[in-house]
């Protein structure tokens, strides 16, 4: 065999392992469905029981209860929701890595993922209780600061996997964790009269974070799916 023949031959086959890997290899959709789905989770939680007038308050002054420190107005259960709701979702999405790691042999490194979101998230919780006015008033008061945790999780572990794909994911869902904690998107919803139905006015928030996130792992599902076709 000659030189050129056995490069070819080495090609081939590095080819070859190449798409087997691809063919095993976990899904990257898995984290955003089921982060997106935990905000969908979120929203009955958001439904506002008093008036917006409170907005201004500063956010000391909202943390009433174990629900209330996460910020927002929507209920003592908000906060038990993401105190519940976080650790299990990752603790999930760890575990299903895990296991596809130790049945097939080819993981995704998601720890950047779980070890920051999970980090950042109490370190949120140690800030609304024990030091409420270091973060900022207009951050906090709508409650949506879980989702700020989420959406540098999920950056940091794009920049770990050095994929642009998710990263252009993670860079738009920052995008939208930091308007959304911001400015009420029920403003730009047309056809709504706000000052009637005032206490769904968060969800519009929520309703687009999630969109971004299930929206994208629907498109990684596709896309990976026809790389298994073809390889």
């Amino acid at each position: 065999m000659t030189t050129a023949d056995e490069a070819s031959s080495i090609l081939s086959t590095v080819d070859t392992a190449a798409r087997k890997v691809r063919a095993i290899r976990p899904t990257r959709a898995l984290p955003l469905l089921v982060l997106g789905l935990v905000i969908v989770g979120a929203t009955p939680f958001y439904v506002l029981t008093e008036p917006t007038s409170q907005e201004g308050a500063p956010p000391n002054q909202l943390f009433w209860s174990l629900g209330g420190m996460i910020g927002t107005r929507a209920g003592a259960w908000t906060g038990i929701y993401w105190i519940i709701a976080l650790p299990v979702a990752y603790g999930f999405i760890a575990w299903c890595y895990r296991r596809a790691a130790q049945r097939n042999g080819v993981a995704i490194n998601v720890r950047p993922l779980v070890i920051t979101g999970v980090a950042l998230f109490a370190l949120l919780l140690v800030l609304l209780t024990q030091a409420p006015t270091f973060l900022p008033g207009d951050i906090v008061i709508r409650g949506l600061t879980p989702i700020l945790t989420m959406a540098v999780g999920l950056f940091v572990w794009a920049v770990a996997e050095r994929s642009k794909g998710l990263l252009a994911v993670a860079l738009v869902f920052l995008a939208a964790a930091i308007s959304t904690s911001l400015y009420d998107f029920g403003n730009v919803v047309p056809f709504v009269a706000w000052d009637v139905y005032w206490q769904y006015s968060l969800l519009p928030n929520l309703a687009l974070c999630a969109s971004i996130l299930l929206v994208s792992s629907a498109i990684y599902a596709v896309v990976e799916r026809r790389d298994r076709t073809i390889a």
